[in-house]
Order: structure tokens, then C-alpha cells, then sequence
């Protein structure tokens, strides 16, 4: 009963080609040939020489990507013409509820350039006081001349030579030998008095303090013109 062959029923049959395996997600079940050529079980777009789509993905995403940073180099360049300040300016705060652009006022009651009130009183010429602001070459009456240079050695410098202080009785190291305030010079040349004697009119006041007070050291009086 069992001595017979069992019958194989797919003998008659072709046998099944075996396919390389390919990589996941590569293979598909039917890419379309070019027309007028079959359909193409399991090849890739590469085969058939079409551009996968990723490629143009990354064109457009390079293209938006340059796009942006085109727009933000020019929205900076914007910002940096119009909103920053030049170089040189300074912004200027102004005070709350004021026109910066208006010029500031000048504080209330307050007077602009009023020049200093002088002073000093002017000097009188012909009032026999030599004040400052005076000399022998603008007032000669009120100021005595300098000594003229003296001729030969003159060793405490007031004018007269030693050989004329010798000559006088005056001391040729000092300048004012009785020390009233006048130099020997100007006792013996300008106003006439005695270089020995600080009070040559005896009326109690040196001859200088008479002098520097507009009065005549050689007598009564005011001093108004000085003995030439």
C-alpha cells in the first residue's frame, strides 16, 4: 500500500529566481521604467538615472538659508545708518516734558556780563603825591626824576659820588645818611635840604614824611612844584 512514490506536483512548474538582498527602505516593489520600456520590479531611481527627491530639499533649504542671512545683513546695515549715532555725537538727554531741540533758557533773574565796578580812584597829577600809576615822566610835579648816573665810584648807590658825599660830609656807604626817608641825593639836588638833618625846618616831621605828605621838608606850606 505504501510501496508507491508520492507523487511531486511541482515538477512541471519554473524555478523561483532568488534576488540579492538590498538595503532597508532601497528596494521598491515597482519603479516605473522610461516610456515605452516595462516596469521595473525591485530597481532603484538611481537605475534609471531620475534625481532623488532629497536633493532638491537641500536646494531649497541652502536657498532659504541664504535668503535669511541676506535679509539680516541688510536689516543691520539699516539699523546702523539710521538708529546708531554718528561718530563725534552724543546724545544729549533732555529734561521730561522738554524739546531737546529747543535752546536752553537762561536762569531767572540772574544778570549777563555785568562788568566789575573799578574801584580804584584815577591819580591826581599836581596834588604833590606821587601815586601809584605815576612817575617823574607822566608827572613830574608829584614824582621826583631818577638820579642821573653817577660819575665815578658810588658805593651805596643813591646818585652822588664818594667823592662828592665826601665832599658833603655824608656817609658814601649809606644812601640816607640822617635816615628821614630821602636819599642824599634828593636832599642836595631835588629839594634842597640838609642830608645831615632829618628835619631841616624843624617843624618836628622828617623831611621824608613831608615829602610822601605833599608838604615842603624846607619850610611852610604845601609842596606843589619840586625844586628843579
Amino acid at each position: 500500500m505504501f510501496d508507491k512514490e508520492p507523487e511531486d506536483i511541482f515538477s512541471g512548474t519554473e524555478p523561483a529566481k532568488i534576488e540579492p538582498l538590498r538595503p532597508g527602505g532601497a528596494m521598491s516593489p515597482t519603479v516605473p521604467g522610461r516610456p515605452g520600456a516595462p516596469a521595473q520590479v525591485g530597481a532603484m531611481a538611481e537605475d534609471l538615472g531620475e534625481a532623488p527627491a532629497p536633493r532638491k530639499k537641500m536646494f531649497l533649504i541652502i536657498m532659504v538659508v541664504m535668503l535669511a542671512v541676506i535679509l539680516g545683513a541688510g536689516g543691520y546695515l539699516a539699523w546702523q545708518q539710521f538708529m546708531v549715532p554718528k561718530s563725534g555725537q552724543q546724545a544729549t538727554p533732555s529734561p521730561a516734558g522738554q524739546n531737546a531741540n529747543l535752546p536752553a533758557e537762561a536762569p531767572a533773574n540772574v544778570p549777563a556780563n555785568i562788568p566789575a565796578v573799578n574801584t580804584t580812584p584815577a591819580p591826581l597829577c599836581g596834588n604833590g603825591i606821587c601815586e601809584t600809576g605815576e612817575d617823574a615822566t607822566t608827572c613830574l610835579g608829584d614824582c621826583p626824576a631818577p638820579p642821573p648816573p653817577a660819575v665815578g665810584p658810588d658805593t651805596d648807590g643813591d646818585g652822588l659820588t664818594d667823592a662828592e658825599e665826601a665832599t658833603l660830609g655824608t656817609d658814601p656807604t649809606k644812601a640816607d645818611t640822617d635816615a628821614d626817608g630821602l636819599t642824599d641825593r634828593e636832599e642836595v639836588v631835588i629839594y634842597k635840604t640838609d642830608p645831615l638833618n632829618p628835619d631841616t625846618d624843624g617843624d618836628g616831621y622828617k623831611d621824608g614824611d613831608e615829602v610822601k605828605a605833599g608838604y615842603n621838608p624846607n619850610g611852610p606850606g604845601k609842596l606843589f612844584e619840586l625844586p628843579q
